[in-house]
């Protein structure tokens, strides 16, 4: 069992990652070598569907609670099943009919208790989306392609409305989970095995066609209908892929809790979640521009802006590689961010739709981590390069100074000294450089570096990366963060350690203090600098600190 450190607060875990793509490309390989009848997927896909919402009724019977439930999603499901079974009777009666019977009969149980006896229990506030936005476009959609079969004008086009809102039905539902933020497991199981039900219904297709099944192409017809029933599949199978995902990885981590990626805040005093986004990828750095707007990057590529007051999210931009670090400009009111694209990128958030890129810098390398004080912005990127700009000429796109780290090994942190005099760099080897700005003799006689994040085990001296560093406005000292679960803190004017708070379950990954240095931020989260093993999971935890941990000590007098 893993004891906290002393003093800390509380944590929050995330989860998240993604290798779907590539699982769903295996699994739709061994269906074409394991299933001799490619025709029997089509029946398992809605046997599949049928125990889903059999999963809904359960809970709804033993739980008698409905929250985390879309009605609108089983309301579209109900419609596009009531067409297609229409169509079924008029068209083509066999075994696919008897299972949309039964499938929308659960779905109307499911209704009746959503809008009836479990009432109190719905989220309506959550299930926002309207149906016709997702309805009516599919019935447009289904007058342009539609089966060039020998039947009804209007057979024909209800068929292709149940196909396209088939494709789309589940939306409301996930944008219901995306403002829930964690998915009650009996929804999760739902939504999983509509997953699944689609990708085998998506397999179906994909292999009678591989297959050249004659039949198939004569009942389809010709011209674009064919080609939207296949893109139909397609688009419902990816709709669900990335849920599917972090389903699968819930349980493989043996937690059955599905948490989206997020952009979380919280009032650390309070221990308090005061607002929540749900971001499209993994989010490698956020900045705050006040106490109620934040800026993202991450695994997406995109600048994103979040006002947590206004409940309002856009876009700020985009790069061409994930996004790794973010810097608010108060002087200037302006965003800059930095990616391993190789580019630093100055927006004006202001500028409506995107269009407020103001300046694209070009950089000898990947950035890994960049830190601005009010007149400088300081970059590291890799090949131990750092750049150094002016904040005032940023638009310039030209080096105030261009450097090379003074230690051996790769960059980690960069963080700006509170009198803006200089910076301090960490390094993957243990070690962290203090350096100044000026590049007169009396302030370079001023630099140093230090060792720091190292043990001794089994006679061993072992180097951890120092991965975080975090200055307090309050009293100028600092705190550094290593592999070694480990936060040091310094005195950078007299070259001293202050305190050494140690017992995090891994690596400690980022460091953060509040205004007045009281409470300490500390992010545990493996860093993989022993490669892949078995790791606590992740998790962030608020300290208060006492002066004298932070506060630095006077120099004796001789």
């Amino acid at each position: 069992m893993y004891n906290p450190p002393p003093g800390y607060q509380g944590s929050y875990q995330p989860s998240y990652g993604r290798d779907d793509d590539k699982l769903g490309a295996k699994a739709l390989l061994l269906l074409w070598f394991v299933v001799e009848d490619h025709d029997t997927l089509f029946i398992l896909s809605e046997s599949v569907h049928f125990l889903g919402i059999g999963v809904l009724a359960y809970k709804l019977l033993t739980k008698k609670n409905c929250s985390g439930l879309s009605l609108r999603t089983q309301e579209l499901t109900a419609v596009f099943l009531l067409v297609r079974l229409f169509c079924s009777f008029m068209m083509e009666y066999d075994i696919h009919t008897l299972l949309d019977f039964v499938t929308l009969a659960a779905t109307g149980f499911v209704i009746y208790c959503l809008r009836g006896p479990l009432k109190e229990s719905y989220q309506a506030e959550l299930d926002s989306l309207n149906p016709l936005v997702v309805a009516v476009p599919c019935l447009l959609m289904a007058f342009i392609a539609k089966p060039t079969t020998r039947h009804m004008f209007i057979f024909r086009v209800m068929w292709a409305f149940c196909v396209y809102l088939e494709a789309v039905s589940v939306l409301p539902q996930l944008r219901m989970m995306q403002k829930a933020k964690v998915v009650e497991k009996f929804t999760a199981h739902y939504v999983f095995a509509l997953g699944l039900s689609r990708f085998i219904s998506c397999a179906h297709w994909i292999l009678q066609i591989l297959d050249g099944d004659k039949y198939l192409w004569q009942a389809l017809g010709s011209g674009l209908w064919p080609v939207m029933v296949l893109v139909s599949e397609i688009v419902q199978t990816f709709i669900l892929a990335d849920f599917c995902y972090y389903y699968v990885k819930s349980y493989a981590e043996g937690t059955g809790v599905i948490h989206l990626p997020a952009v979380r805040v919280y009032d650390a005093a309070a221990n308090t979640l005061q607002g929540t986004f749900v971001h499209g990828a993994p989010v490698l750095d956020a900045v705050f521009e006040n106490d109620g707007v934040i800026y993202t990057g991450g695994l997406d590529n995109a600048v994103k802006r979040y006002d947590f007051f206004a409940g309002q999210e856009a876009i700020v931009g985009f790069h061409t590689a994930p996004v790794r670090c973010t810097e608010w400009l108060p002087g200037r009111g302006l965003l800059v961010t930095g990616s391993w694209d190789g580019t630093l990128r100055l927006w004006d958030p202001r500028q409506p739709g995107g269009q407020g890129l103001l300046a694209k810098i070009q950089l000898q390398g990947k950035v890994y981590t960049m830190s601005a004080s009010d007149s400088r912005l300081v970059v590291g990127s890799s090949g131990r390069h750092v750049d150094i700009f002016d904040i005032r000429r940023l638009e310039s796109g030209q080096a105030e100074q261009r450097r090379e780290s003074s230690l051996k090994y790769q960059t980690r942190c960069i963080r700006c000294f509170t009198d803006g005099q200089g910076y301090a760099l960490s390094s993957v080897e243990g070690r962290v450089a203090m350096e100044w700005f000026d590049l007169g003799d009396e302030a370079q006689a001023k630099k140093y570096a230090f060792k720091c994040h190292r043990k001794n085990e089994g006679g061993k001296d072992v180097v951890y990366p120092v991965n975080a560093i975090a200055f307090n406005q309050a009293y100028g000292t600092f705190a550094t963060g290593g592999a070694d679960g480990v936060v040091n803190l310094w005195d950078g004017a007299n070259k001293k350690r202050l305190h050494q708070i140690s017992g995090y379950p891994t690596s400690v990954a980022a460091i953060a203090f509040n205004s007045s240095a009281t409470l300490m931020a500390v992010a545990a989260s493996y860093t993989y600098e022993q490669g892949e093993k078995e790791q606590p999971r992740d998790a962030i935890f608020v300290r208060d600190m006492l002066p004298a941990e932070v506060a630095p000590k006077a120099r004796r007098q001789d």
